[in-house]
């Protein structure tokens, strides 16, 4: 089974940025503008279950957090949402009261309690869940820089757009924010492929557990200067 280490579409803002654009524009009351998109973060844990690199792997493989594309050792969603209000000018158009809220959810795996692991496979367990929780942080900082580029885009909008042109423009600042920001989590995914594979964790589960040892009976015979005689038990393999 192929080993699915990080799932990039779950952690690409964009795919949650285009559930806000189908949303469209909500009218709100007027009031001075939010500085900065409002955030909230919070971690998750799924627990895993094994003794061994190859038990524990597999349990994530076929355990772990969902994402768009399969299985994965940890995730990070995003979930945005704006509102604004267009007031028509004499010459354009104003956005007012505009906010973007954005809801992070990282997930990250957690040894189950009472699993009893050897010194070796409980360091190389604590190395793995160490580099997903920095691999996922890396993702929700991205996150965080889209969400703040995307603002500053969409408050920098001339008033000398129509509403109709604003709203278009904001439209189409979300789609390329969209795409730029999951050009940029790909690119990261590609780069820590290589080094989560080369993880003692990660190479001792993907190589083949050790066949059990057969035990071999010694043939033993005896040798007399008369005719030779069997010896109970010298076939034996």
């Amino acid at each position: 089974m192929p080993v699915r280490f990080f799932n990039s579409s779950t952690h690409a803002a964009h795919t949650v940025l285009a559930a806000a654009l189908a949303c469209g524009l909500t009218v709100a009351l007027a009031g001075p503008a939010a500085a900065a998109p409002k955030v909230s973060v919070k971690t998750v844990y799924y627990t895993v279950h094994g003794n061994t690199p190859q038990a524990m792997l597999s349990y994530m493989q076929r355990n772990g957090p969902h994402g768009e594309a399969g299985r994965a050792l940890g995730t990070t969603s995003v979930s945005t949402g704006y509102k604004m209000t267009l007031v028509p000018v004499s010459g354009g158009c104003v956005i007012r009261d505009y906010k973007l809220e954005v809801a992070i959810t990282i997930n990250l795996p957690r040894l189950a309690p009472g699993q009893k692991l050897s010194a070796s496979v409980r360091a190389r367990w604590n190395g793995l869940a160490a580099f997903v929780r920095v691999h996922e942080n890396h993702h929700k900082s991205v996150n965080l820089k889209c969400a703040r580029r995307t603002d500053q885009r969409v408050r920098s909008i001339s008033r000398k757009l129509s509403c109709s042109a604003a709203r278009a423009r904001v439209r189409t600042i979300f789609a390329e924010e969209n795409a730029k920001c999951g050009r940029i989590h790909d690119a990261f995914d590609q780069r820590e492929a290589k080094r989560i594979a080369n993880l003692p964790f990660i190479r001792q589960a993907a190589a083949p557990e050790a066949a059990p040892r057969r035990t071999r009976t010694r043939q033993t015979r005896t040798t007399r200067r008369s005719i030779p005689t069997p010896v109970a038990g010298r076939d034996l393999k």
